[in-house]
């Protein structure tokens, strides 16, 4: 086994495992333990393997370095991450390459990257088209083959399940690896956990994905946890809201209906509903809220102005008291991903 490329014979080439013995000798002179310098260079080893040669065997010389000057320490337990995160199309349509196959998606579809291999492809005639990364460092509890762990089953939608009027189901799409250095997809289908509010016909809140910290673990399923607004300790909550004209529910909303919304989604004491209040649905979070509008035009109402926003728009929410808004005509969708921050 060769770690350069096949194609480059001009190249001197190497079999893995005395690239492996001398890795691992110069990380032991540099201060890891001979189990840590072996896991160490195992992951660079094959970063290369996989063509990620940025990030592989390239990084060996300022690591030594840096275990012997003193900037990283030679007794703290390395650890594996992989990124893995949300991706979401704003408009055009990609393609995203796994080891066992092609799928292809569309604005407004989700796909959970879990750690897997993979590849972002455009292969329509379309010129342009954007999408949007949420990152998240993700832990490996085996080296560097990061397959998926536990024995959570994959949720899927109640078959009777029946959506609010304006209301279009999200495909979520989640991948991972659950065969070592073979990406593929654990489920492709709708949300399976919607919540709605009676108060607001035509609202609906349809849940992505829940990581229970940083680094987030590399699991198959995550709705079985029960954070929906507000994510875990050190971990994010990743929802898609419908918005309904507001004015099909004005007038008719008070501090029961505000508070019951609230209530049903675990989270009364984020509510700071006032009757003076710019709107009735103000909240205040400890979290770092990343939104992007997906469809429609959305108002971001604050507590001394009001934003508008169109599809496309990016808007990062720092723990302000704030509310959304649709004070058009159609049904507004923002992808919400919150994230655990320090008051």
């Amino acid at each position: 086994m060769s770690a350069t490329r096949a194609h480059a014979p001009d190249i001197p080439t190497f079999p893995g495992e005395r690239l492996a013995r001398f890795s691992v000798a110069v990380l032991e002179r540099a201060g890891l333990t001979d189990e840590d310098a072996h896991l160490v260079a195992e992951q660079l080893i094959w970063r290369d393997l996989r063509e990620d040669h940025p990030i592989g065997l390239a990084q060996l010389p300022g690591c030594a370095a840096a275990l012997t000057s003193g900037r990283a320490a030679a007794t703290a337990k390395p650890t594996i991450a992989r990124d893995g995160g949300a991706v979401t199309v704003i408009d055009g349509q990609r393609t995203l390459v796994l080891d066992s196959g092609k799928v292809t998606w569309n604005p407004g579809d989700i796909v959970i990257d879990v750690g897997a291999w993979h590849q972002w492809l455009s292969e329509s005639e379309e010129v342009g088209g954007r999408i949007a990364f949420d990152m998240i460092a993700a832990r490996f509890v085996d080296g560097p083959v990061g397959l998926a762990q536990g024995n959570d089953k994959p949720m899927k939608p109640p078959a009777d399940r029946k959506l609010p009027p304006g209301v279009k189901p999200v495909r979520r799409i989640v991948v991972t690896d659950r065969e070592p250095w073979k990406s593929s997809v654990v489920s492709d289908g709708p949300s399976p956990d919607v919540r709605t509010d009676p108060a607001r016909p035509g609202f609906a809140l349809q849940r992505m994905w829940v990581t229970d910290g940083t680094p987030s673990k590399i699991a198959l399923e995550s709705l079985h946890l029960p954070y929906v607004l507000v994510p875990p300790k050190n971990g994010s909550v990743l929802n898609v809201v419908t918005l309904p004209p507001d004015d099909t529910w004005k007038g008719k909303i008070g501090e029961r209906e505000v508070k019951a919304w609230y209530q049903s989604v675990g989270a009364p004491e984020i509510s700071t509903y006032s009757p003076n209040a710019p709107h009735p649905y103000m909240q205040k979070t400890n979290t770092a809220d990343f939104v992007i509008v997906q469809e429609g035009e959305a108002v971001l109402v604050l507590d001394t102005q009001e934003v508008s926003l169109k599809k496309g728009d990016f808007i990062i929410v720092r723990g302000q008291n704030h509310a959304w808004a649709n004070k058009s005509s159609k049904p507004v969708t923002l992808a919400i991903a919150s994230h655990d921050g320090k008051a």
